[in-house]
């Protein structure tokens, strides 16, 4: 996983697309918190400078009054907390180019991520956070189109930094990362069943009593040390890609046991009390990154890892 790979060099073809969701609305929203509260005052300037140029997006169906409830106004005031939503919204309309960009599919019989095999056509989470940085990077924009593209490229890397710590965005493309795992749990007294992608994305941030995104930032915020903070800033995509596959196979294919969860296991209290950690601490590391990935751009320059896709 950390040999270097030029983006040069990335011409196979990408194994496997897959269905993506990434966090529920709760887990991307307590991420752009997290990341907002520990932006430094020069960053949030930054940031609302960027913000303020979200009256140059320009929807396509601006100029259809019918079209309204199908294509919600891509150029709408958004938080740049519910901008860290949108990019779900336009994944299926406006910028369906962007759907692979949610995650990453790696073959279960494979011992690490390959970027050439896995990311060949640039079509994954790690190019879209490359992308997006570079262009939130760039020097203040001259043109209306670049504005536009400055304004959207915020939205698209709070979300895409996002996706990339949900452990099943950098999963098994035999099973789409986990959509194609039916499971079965409690849910207020009654079995219900769900992909086991959708668990991690939705239910086990429900279960560890995150819901309410800001209150839940703040007190993930609390709990991250100084140490933490530095050591999760180091800007290394792979590494960050590399984590999320690991967690994936320890904790999310597999119960505290050990024994594999399968199509049709019941998960039981055990299982998502493991997963809580886990989720807990991608919500935190995911926070942190996003806000050193807004500190570089507003630096206008982003790290090297992220032109070249090495460690």
């Amino acid at each position: 996983m950390r040999r270097r790979i030029a983006l040069a060099v990335l011409l196979a073809p990408l194994v496997h697309a897959a269905p993506a969701s990434g966090w529920g609305n709760e887990g991307h929203l307590i991420v752009c918190e997290i990341a907002l509260q520990r932006l430094s005052p020069r960053a949030r300037t930054f940031l609302d400078a960027v913000r303020a140029n979200e009256s140059e997006v320009r929807d396509p169906f601006r100029d259809c009054p019918d079209c309204a409830a199908a294509h919600p106004d891509d150029g709408r005031a958004m938080t740049f907390q519910e901008g860290c939503l949108w990019p779900d919204e336009s994944r299926y309309d406006t910028f369906k180019g962007t759907y692979e960009y949610h995650f990453i599919n790696v073959p279960a019989a494979a011992a690490s991520l390959d970027v050439a095999r896995d990311c060949g056509r640039l079509d994954c989470a790690l190019a879209g956070i490359q992308r997006y940085t570079q262009y939130l990077a760039a020097a203040p924009a001259a043109s209306s189109r670049e504005r536009e593209r400055q304004a959207l490229s915020l939205r698209f890397l709070g979300h895409f930094v996002g996706d990339l710590h949900q452990p099943l965005h950098v999963a098994h493309a035999e099973d789409l990362g986990g959509n194609l795992i039916e499971v079965r749990f409690v849910e207020n007294g009654t079995t219900v069943t769900r992909s086991l992608h959708a668990v991690w994305d939705s239910t086990v941030v429900q279960r560890a009593g995150l819901t309410a995104p800001q209150a839940a930032a703040s007190a993930l915020n609390a709990e991250i040390s100084t140490g933490e903070a530095a050591e999760w800033s180091e800007l290394s995509l792979l590494d960050w890609a590399g984590d999320s596959m690991a967690l994936a196979r320890a904790h999310a294919y597999r119960r505290p046991d050990g024994s594999p969860v399968e199509d049709g296991s019941f998960l039981d209290d055990d299982y998502f009390r493991s997963a809580i950690d886990v989720v807990r601490l991608r919500l935190k590391q995911a926070g942190v990154r996003l806000a050193a990935l807004i500190e570089a751009a507003t630096e206008g320059t982003a790290p090297k890892q992220l032109l070249t896709l090495t460690p």
